[in-house]
């Protein structure tokens, strides 16, 4: 129970630091092995991807401009049981050249 307790407050003030989050990439697709981590076990998964040639504009007015752009974001997850792990994905990091 205090692990739960910990891991609720964790990912609150996770949120909090976090509020621009609404302007994040939201069109990634993730693929997962099915490995999770094990109870009270901590991890940082970093997310990265990389467009060499992509459209110039955004698809909708504050989009992201594809084109020469990296994108990135980290994941923190925590075992919770066997079978369950809390995970929090904070905002994207973006950078155009």
């Amino acid at each position: 129970m205090r692990l739960l307790r910990m891991a609720g407050r964790v990912t609150l003030v996770l949120g909090l630091i976090h509020l621009d989050a609404a302007h994040a990439q939201i069109d990634e697709i993730q693929v997962y092995t099915g490995e999770i981590n094990k109870p009270g076990e901590f991890s940082i998964t970093l997310h990265d991807n990389y467009t060499p040639i992509g459209p110039a504009r955004p698809a909708f007015i504050g989009g992201i401009v594809p084109n020469h752009s990296l994108n990135g974001v980290p994941e923190y997850g925590l075992g919770i049981t066997p079978w369950l792990e809390l995970g929090a994905l904070p905002a994207v990091i973006h950078r155009h050249r």
